[in-house]
């Protein structure tokens, strides 16, 4: 069982790293998933970076799977502890743009994007 701080920090940047270079999205879901819920509030401070990725990722490999409540959430995530960090935030409105198109509401998308 993981339970120190930095157990759980290396394992989420395993998983992480695995959910990057896994070919199948699924399986990504799955290592996203397991780096996210080793996530502690306070990491935002300390581990800026890899909740960032952990976050991002998931919200990416959500849309990719149709799962929008999902993407929304990590979305959410990112729009929350990011507020200074333009080009993040941008990206978070790219991933909710792309996934709309991909929904084939373009009009919704056009919104976000103005």
């Amino acid at each position: 069982s993981i339970t120190l701080p930095s157990e759980k920090i290396s394992a989420a940047r395993i998983f992480v790293a695995a959910g990057h270079r896994s070919q199948d999205a699924l399986a990504s879901k799955d290592f996203y998933t397991r780096a996210r819920d080793l996530l502690d509030i306070s990491w935002w401070k300390e581990e800026f970076n890899l909740c960032v990725d952990i976050s991002m990722s998931s919200a990416e490999n959500a849309a990719v799977l149709g799962l929008v409540d999902e993407m929304k959430a990590n979305l959410s995530v990112i729009h929350e502890y990011c507020r200074g960090e333009k080009a993040l935030v941008l990206r978070a409105y790219l991933i909710e743009i792309k996934s709309l198109y991909a929904r084939d509401m373009s009009k919704e998308a056009y919104e976000i994007g103005m």
